[in-house]
């Protein structure tokens, strides 16, 4: 009886120095990252809503909604996001997005472009 109280015992301080440990690790170490994304977004002939993993696009309002994006194009002879003219980027709060181009602009385009803040 008293070999299997001290297997309990010590299975459970194992389990419990476990969780301690967890429990100290920042969140953000235990959150599924989103995929990078590497080619150009040429929003400016899409006819209809889309998404992908980290942004959606609502085409009646010309709304791009940034929910932890990674977009890294490293062609120097594109733009990474391109937009067409009115458009919106909102930006989800709690969430970032991080947008990287090669030597031309990393957002381009032809006409105004506003950013908002979106709550999540």
């Amino acid at each position: 009886m008293h070999l299997r109280s001290k297997t309990v015992q010590q299975l459970l301080s194992v389990v419990l120095s476990v969780v301690m440990v967890l429990s100290m690790l920042p969140m953000e170490v235990l959150a599924q990252e989103t995929p990078p994304v590497t080619t150009p977004m040429d929003l400016t002939a899409i006819t209809e809503d889309t998404s992908g993993d980290g942004w959606s696009w609502t085409q009646s309002t010309k709304t791009l909604t940034l929910t932890g994006l990674t977009l890294t194009v490293s062609d120097d002879s594109t733009h990474a996001l391109i937009l067409p003219d009115g458009a919106t980027i909102d930006l989800t709060d709690g969430t970032t997005s991080t947008l990287t181009g090669g030597s031309r602009s990393t957002v381009y385009s032809s006409g105004e472009v506003k950013l908002a803040a979106a709550a999540a």
